[in-house]
């Protein structure tokens, strides 16, 4: 097993010991530091799994959730009902978009930016440079450092409960 894999089965195991109590106090005031980045933006959300930062209360009009389509991801503007997507994560059926702003899922993220993610690539193969990728976290799972490959995309910023982290600017 690689370290990327042995890491990721160890913070996965971490992070489903967190309570509901500390996800939702967490997720609040990461939401209460993100809240302001989204003003004027079309955001490309997420709809949590697995203890993930819970960003579903921001869902609203003007955001869009990420879909599993030919093997590839894509975004799709946010309308209910929300349907079971290929790995059982629920996707909306709006129309295909591109968002402004990403706030993107991890199992954890490094002072760098680096992302540690599920291990599909998914997020890796769609992002670019050019967009605006924020990840969010809880502290305990924003570490010094990740292992990377040539092919892993680093966050412009990362949210925690304590404030936002910025590696490098967005450029809109």
């Amino acid at each position: 097993m690689s370290s990327k894999q042995e890491l990721r089965k160890q913070l996965l195991a971490q992070r489903q010991l967190c309570s509901r109590e500390t996800i939702i106090t967490d997720s609040l005031a990461i939401l209460a530091h993100l809240k302001p980045m989204m003003q004027g933006q079309l955001v490309g959300l997420y709809v949590p799994i697995q203890n993930e930062v819970d960003v579903s209360l921001l869902f609203r009009e003007d955001i869009a959730l990420p879909s599993i389509e030919e093997g590839r991801l894509v975004f799709r503007r946010y309308v209910e009902p929300l349907v079971p997507g290929l790995f059982g994560t629920m996707e909306s059926t709006g129309e295909v978009c591109e968002p402004t702003l990403i706030v993107v899922p991890g199992i954890a993220f490094s002072k760098t930016g680096a992302r540690l993610g599920y291990g599909q690539g998914y997020f890796d193969r769609y992002l670019t440079d050019s967009m605006c990728k924020v990840g969010v976290c809880m502290e305990e799972f924003f570490i010094a450092e990740l292992p990377t490959e040539s092919h892993d995309v680093l966050m412009n910023q990362v949210i925690t409960p304590s404030g936002v982290k910025e590696m490098t600017p967005c450029t809109r």
